[in-house]
């Protein structure tokens, strides 16, 4: 191999540090190649440059109670991989709180290391991918044995990107950080806390923004097992179609969801306040949706294969769903659910409304006080029950709103709404 293509490694030594990378691919250190096990790493300057560098802030690994610096990366041009402390850090280190550019290139940033296990803790760090295709850890990979991610922000900035606001999996009773993720362009997925909860694991409350194209956005992470907790979230999907998860794509039975804001904005949305799907033993948690402009399909708990069949083992969360404008599919789930319309919001569905007249009632309500009835007898010209006995009724309301309720899953079907069932 020759010397212009053969790998450098450079390492900085103790104190502050400024070091460069050099044209071929590096391995760059903050201060150790080694381990530090009590010591204190310094607060560095990393540069790779048009190679494929490996950068680490500090040492290969963390352990006792050695703490990491505050570290500042550029990647360069290459595609590059930048851990903000080490790859490991184990026992009870802790990370320094790092800024992380990946400039261009395809790039893998770890905010503290690629493993954090035996209560050790990451810092808040700030990860910022920049052009290519991108993939930014707020802690690391993988969380174990109650470690505790740090409250970072994560910036996709332009291209395709996946954020994972603390690690692709978290387990064994470890928790995530609160953060905050921003997609910016590029069809992106963001993940406010792993990919995978396991092990009593506990996710934390973060806040999710989609950007400028289709987003996948979940709350916690993609699947939650044995008895994981989602955190309280708040997710904004900004422009495009995007799809939201209050907590997870699928909640497996003991697990537990947060109380979550989810706000569509411009687009055609589909929005899960807690599950698409949610095992027996699952519970929702109490969530706020908001479709904003678009024709939007916005689900309170669950919606596995359009059923709302109630499974008695199953806890539905309290939501409060807003469709906004356009034509909107909404669907409380479990729980008692008030589903809020307003004038000029178009023509809406509910697919699941159970009031007191329902077959089980769940004490689902409708929030008409925009129009400021004064009584139900003034709502009530404006109700139809369906001549041919189908048992849907619906709402046709002045100044630009219908309502549709439709008969299945355990309402029964509607045979009469009362005054009860409303918000005037």
């Amino acid at each position: 191999m020759s010397e212009e293509h053969a790998m450098a490694t450079i390492i900085g030594g103790s104190g502050r540090q400024i070091l460069k990378g050099t044209p071929s691919t590096d391995r760059i250190f903050g201060d150790t190649s080694g381990a530090y096990s009590f010591q204190s790493g310094g607060d560095d300057k990393l540069y790779g440059y048009n190679g494929s560098d490996t950068l680490y802030g500090d040492a290969l690994r963390l352990t006792g109670t050695a703490l990491g610096g505050k570290d500042l990366f550029y990647g360069g041009n290459g595609n590059d991989t930048i851990y903000g402390d080490a790859l490991q850090l184990r026992d009870y280190a802790t990370g320094g709180s790092d800024t992380l550019y990946g400039q261009s290139g395809n790039d893998h940033l770890y905010g503290d290391a690629k493993y954090l296990y035996q209560k050790a803790h990451g810092a808040g760090d700030r990860l910022v991918g920049g052009d290519g295709i991108d993939t930014l850890y707020g802690d690391g990979v993988a969380l174990f044995n109650y470690a505790v991610g740090g409250n970072d922000i994560l910036s996709g900035d332009r291209g395709k990107d996946t954020l994972y606001g603390d690690s692709y999996r978290l387990e064994g009773r470890s928790s995530g950080g609160n953060d905050s993720l921003s997609g910016g362009d590029g069809v992106d997925f963001l993940y406010g806390d792993a990919k995978y909860m396991k092990y009593a694991s506990k996710g934390g409350n973060d806040q999710l923004i989609g950007g400028s194209d289709g987003d996948s956005l979940f709350g916690d992470g993609v699947r939650m097992t044995d008895h994981s907790v989602g955190g309280s979230d708040t997710l904004f999907g900004e422009t495009g179609d995007d799809a939201l998860y209050g907590d997870a794509y699928y909640m497996g039975s003991a697990t537990h969801g947060g109380n979550d804001s989810l706000i569509g904005a411009d687009g055609n949305d589909t929005i899960f306040g807690d599950a698409y799907k949610i095992e027996y033993n699952g519970r929702s948690g109490a969530d706020t949706l908001s479709g904003g402009a678009g024709d939007d399909a916005l689900y309170g708990d669950d919606f596995q294969d359009g059923s709302t069949t109630i499974i008695s083992s199953v806890l539905g969360g309290n939501d409060r769903i807003d469709g906004g404008t356009g034509n909107d599919f909404l669907a409380g789930g479990l729980g008692s659910d008030v589903f809020v319309f307003h004038k000029w919001d178009g023509r809406d569905v509910i697919w699941d409304f159970c009031g007191t007249a329902s077959k089980i009632p769940q004490g689902d309500k409708i929030d008409l006080s925009d129009w400021h009835f004064a009584s139900f007898d003034q709502l009530t010209p404006y109700i139809h029950y369906n001549s041919l006995d189908t048992g849907a009724v619906t709402i046709d309301l002045p100044e630009g709103q219908t309502i549709i309720l439709l008969p299945v899953g355990n309402n029964g079907g509607i045979q009469q709404l009362t005054a009860a069932d409303f918000i005037l």
